[in-house]
């Protein structure tokens, strides 16, 4: 909050904190909720080429993946109307530093130094996904130029935001 320093002391040991759900305390005072499509999504997935085409409502688009952005999307059109050739995250500025000036300016950039793509999960059934799900593959090339599939690294689900 403000710029004043403390004199430096033993670093203090915190308990690790794992982010597997095996290993964490979930709450357990919710109760069930239940995503159900009994007539299906109401999206529809072709592969076509080394891309997926995906079409919801009015909206289409292809949909890749590669080893330092991720997910990418392409041709993105709406009621048959051009809107994007290609939309991805370009970086992520994570300012992990001290909140002291000039320190609060040093950051990471996660997708520059690391990869989005490189360092995808695989989306399993019930970890982040509702409903009626389609899951998409990845590939990324190794250190040696290989091709390296990457399994359920992105998901297709429909939620409803209540509007």
């Amino acid at each position: 909050a403000d710029n004043t320093i403390k004199e430096t002391q033993p670093l203090k040991i915190q308990a690790p904190n794992e982010y597997i759900p095996e290993a964490q305390t979930l709450r357990t005072d919710l109760k069930p909720l239940n995503v159900v499509q009994p007539e299906g999504a109401s999206f529809t997935v072709t592969q076509q080429g080394t891309s997926s085409v995906i079409e919801w409502q009015k909206w289409s688009f292809r949909v890749g993946f590669n080893q330092r952005e991720g997910m990418v999307l392409y041709n993105v059109h709406y009621d048959g109307r051009s809107l994007f050739y290609r939309l991805s995250l370009s970086d992520m500025n994570i300012p992990y530093a001290d909140p002291r000036h000039p320190f609060h300016k040093k950051s990471a950039f996660d997708l520059g130094d690391v990869g989005a793509g490189i360092t995808a999960n695989n989306l399993k059934l019930g970890c982040d996904c509702l409903g009626s799900i389609h899951y998409l593959n990845g590939t990324i090339s190794t250190d040696k130029g290989e091709p390296l599939q990457m399994d359920n690294v992105i998901c297709v689900h429909e939620q409803d935001a209540g509007i």
